[in-house]
């Protein structure tokens, strides 16, 4: 491994934006507590154990869909 590597012509990851969208949301204090002692105990962020619960959610929401899809309006 080298001491030191250039970096000065190297470049942005192109798919960055693509992967990640910036969002502002209002949580009640006691949920943003409750994360941030949670991502601490991790050792991770409160954004990725946001990310997680979010993710989470919304496979249990798609799975129940599969089996109780919502009314098509008519």
């Amino acid at each position: 491994m080298k001491a030191e590597y250039d970096f000065s012509n190297g470049v942005k990851n192109p798919y960055y934006k693509e992967l990640h969208r910036d969002v502002t949301i209002s949580v009640d204090l006691y949920l943003y507590e409750r994360f941030e002692q949670i991502a601490k105990e991790k050792g991770v962020s409160v954004n990725r154990i946001i990310n997680h619960c979010l993710d989470e959610y919304s496979d249990k929401l798609r799975r129940e869909q599969l089996y109780n899809p919502l009314p098509t309006p008519n």
